[in-house]
């Protein structure tokens, strides 16, 4: 059976979150954690400080939600740094998944628990926006041929799999994207362009795509091959299609700038307006 964490959100309403939840259930047996934690941000929008008062107003709610009809545990814990929590008890167990409202931060000098959640956490980690549940009909896999190197390549096919069984349930179409990189600086002093890395570059990569996608026995998917800025041609592909969800990988990142995006998967968090599905390499491939 799987186990599923969901992290509550006391900042939005919680129901497109437990909404998504929800469908993972027609994918089979699945158990779900609803984890509340206590923290100087709960405490002043909720006034609750005790553990048993806050699991059972969570669990009035979760218990009003269709998602009750699934086995499910709701808990309370006294804790600020909800990232490190998470990912430390995700490796202790066997969580399948964790997912999460997305909530980022404007404040200044303090990195998002969303992405510290991306950097830390090993487990796919689903972020949630806060567009209600509709019916799915475009599901996005961003995927990187370039990188040779076999984490990416397991990655990438991790990726396009978790992508390919999200169109199921509602028969979305699922659709490739593969970014050739376009140095901003270089183009700004116009010794490139977009157009001249596809002239370059296009030609084998759709080739690529095509064959590596017959490999994974998913010819029928729409490939998007892209020049540019990786996120930001991402993101307009996304809002293109009107996507429901993208899905994509992150490699380890050095934990440097903790402050600013650091990774692909974070500025695409703070681009695109479609849930965020983002993979880790599998832990043996590290």
């Amino acid at each position: 059976m799987r186990k599923i964490m969901i992290i509550w959100d006391f900042s939005h309403d919680i129901t497109p979150t437990l909404d998504k939840a929800a469908l993972f259930i027609y994918g089979g047996p699945v158990v779900f954690h609803f984890v509340a934690f206590i923290s100087h941000d709960t405490i002043s929008r909720t006034g609750i400080i005790n553990p048993t008062s806050m699991t059972a107003m969570v669990a009035a709610t979760v218990n009003n939600h269709p998602i009750c009809k699934a086995p499910h545990k709701v808990f309370a814990v006294h804790q600020d740094n909800i990232a490190k929590w998470t990912s430390e008890l995700c490796a202790e167990n066997p969580y399948d998944m964790v997912i999460k409202a997305v909530h980022l931060s404007n404040q200044a000098l303090h990195t998002p628990t969303d992405w510290q959640l991306i950097r830390q956490l090993q487990v796919p980690l689903f972020l949630c926006g806060q567009q209600p549940l509709r019916l799915r009909k475009h599901v996005v896999a961003a995927i990187d041929l370039l990188n040779k190197n076999p984490v990416q390549q397991q990655l990438n096919q991790k990726v396009v799999a978790y992508a390919a069984e999200a169109t199921l349930h509602d028969g979305a179409l699922l659709h490739i994207v593969q970014v050739l990189p376009v140095n901003r600086f270089l183009q700004g002093l116009k010794l490139t362009s977009k157009q001249a890395v596809m002239t370059k570059s296009g030609p084998a990569m759709q080739m690529e795509l095509q064959d590596w996608l017959a490999s994974q026995q998913l010819s029928h998917a729409r490939i998007h091959l892209h020049a540019g800025v990786v996120a930001e041609e991402i993101q307009s592909l996304c809002q293109e299609l009107k996507a429901e969800l993208l899905v994509t990988g992150c490699t380890v990142q050095p934990q440097r700038n903790r402050n600013v995006a650091s990774n692909t998967a974070e500025r695409l968090l703070m681009l695109v307006p479609a849930d965020l599905l983002v993979l880790k390499p599998d832990p043996v491939q590290l």
